[in-house]
C-alpha cells in the first residue's frame, strides 16, 4: 500500500502535477517578499511621485510604482490562496501509521533561503522600469532553479505559519526503507509514529498518529 496523495482533483502523482505543486510552494515561499514590495511601492493617490516613471494603460495615466504595487499585491494574494489550498489538502493525512528513523531537522535551509533570496530581493530598488524587469527576471530564474533542484520545501513562509521541515527514513509496507522530506506542524523525532500524505515525489505532510486534525 502506497502513501495517500493530495487530490487536487486527481489521484496520480504525475510530472505535470508535481511541477504545479512546486510552483505553488515557490509562490508561498515568496509571500513575505511580495508583501514587502507592496508596502514599499504603494503610494497614496495624492502622494508626490517625484521622478517616478509613468505610462498609459487603457487610456489611463499610471505611475510605475502603482503598477509594481498592484502586481506585488496580486502575487501575495495568490501566495495566500496557494497556502490555503495546501492547508485544506493536508487534512486528508491519515491511514497507515509509519515509524520514523534518522530524523533530521531542515529548519536551517529555511533560514538560508530567507537570507539568500528574500532579503536581497526585498532590497532591490524598483523605481525604474529596467531594474524592475531585471528583478522579475531574477525571480523567474531563481524559481526555475528552485523547482529543478527540489528545494521547494525550504519555505520561510511555512515556517512563519508554524510548520517544521524534516528529512527522515520510514519503512514502507513492502519492507523497503525510504527517505522522505516531511512537513509537519508538530515536532518529530526518531521513533515518532506518523500518518503521511504525499504532495510531491519524496515529500509528504506528516501528522503524529492520534493527533487531532
Amino acid at each position: 500500500m502506497g502513501l495517500p496523495v493530495m487530490s487536487w482533483g486527481r489521484t496520480e502523482m504525475n510530472s505535470t502535477r508535481q511541477v504545479v505543486v512546486k510552483i505553488e510552494f515557490y509562490l508561498i515561499s515568496l509571500w513575505l517578499l511580495f508583501a514587502s514590495v507592496f508596502l514599499v511601492s504603494f503610494q497614496a493617490p495624492l502622494e508626490d511621485r517625484g521622478n517616478s516613471p509613468s505610462f498609459a494603460f487603457w487610456g489611463h495615466h499610471l505611475w510605475w510604482g502603482d503598477a509594481v504595487a498592484a502586481v506585488s499585491f496580486s502575487l501575495a494574494v495568490i501566495g495566500l490562496w496557494c497556502f490555503r489550498r495546501f492547508v485544506v489538502q493536508i487534512k486528508g493525512a491519515g491511514g497507515v501509521t509509519y515509524s520514523l528513523q534518522s530524523v533530521e531537522d531542515l529548519g536551517y535551509e529555511q533560514i538560508a533561503f530567507l537570507a539568500t533570496y528574500i532579503i536581497p530581493f526585498a532590497s532591490f530598488e524598483l523605481a525604474s522600469v529596467r531594474k524592475t524587469l531585471l528583478w522579475a527576471a531574477l525571480i523567474g530564474i531563481t524559481g526555475m532553479i528552485y523547482i529543478s533542484i527540489d528545494k521547494y520545501y525550504a519555505n520561510p513562509t511555512l515556517c512563519l505559519m508554524g510548520f517544521k521541515t524534516y528529512k527522515a527514513v520510514y519503512v514502507a509496507s513492502s519492507g523497503q526503507r525510504k527517505q522522505v522530506v516531511l512537513v509537519s506542524r508538530q515536532k518529530l523525532q526518531d521513533g515518532s509514529d506518523v500518518r503521511m500524505i504525499a504532495f510531491a515525489e519524496g515529500a509528504c505532510f506528516a501528522r503524529l498518529a492520534g493527533a487531532v486534525q
